[in-house]
């Protein structure tokens, strides 16, 4: 099976509204069963009125294998997309890293993590979805 990968989701948002920083997950392809769970944070630099909220409701209404989350995270308020159920482990552990925590992950939950970087095709179809003409 050909994955997706996080950054075709970054390049969709980068055509929607320039941005600022992004940082995402490498593909499955590249680490096979010791890849990371999938998460893309970004941050535009000016976002036209109502994108992010459009981008919100395509994540939180995807229905994939697994259920999606989309929120605000650190000092610079930028986005984050990512399994929710990555999200509420990272919170429930506490660890230093999301990086420590993400390999954490994915040393219990190696099926989850392949699901989730399946669902990466549905989320950019969705989000490819979205037009919004650049001012």
């Amino acid at each position: 099976m050909q994955f997706t990968g996080c950054q075709e989701i970054v390049a969709i948002l980068q055509s929607l509204s320039p941005l600022a920083w992004a940082r995402c997950t490498a593909p499955y392809e590249e680490y096979g069963e010791q890849s990371r769970p999938p998460f893309i944070v970004f941050r535009f630099v000016q976002s036209p009125p109502d994108l992010e909220q459009r981008v919100l409701e395509v994540v939180t209404n995807f229905k994939g294998r697994l259920k999606w989350c989309m929120y605000r995270n650190g000092p610079k308020n930028n986005w984050v997309i990512e399994p929710c159920e990555v999200k509420q482990y990272l919170e429930l552990h506490r660890f230093r890293t999301d990086v420590e925590g993400m390999d954490a992950y994915k040393e219990l939950h190696p099926d989850r993590v392949k699901l989730a970087h399946e669902d990466l095709e549905g989320l950019k179809e969705g989000l490819a979805k979205i037009t919004h003409p650049r001012a």
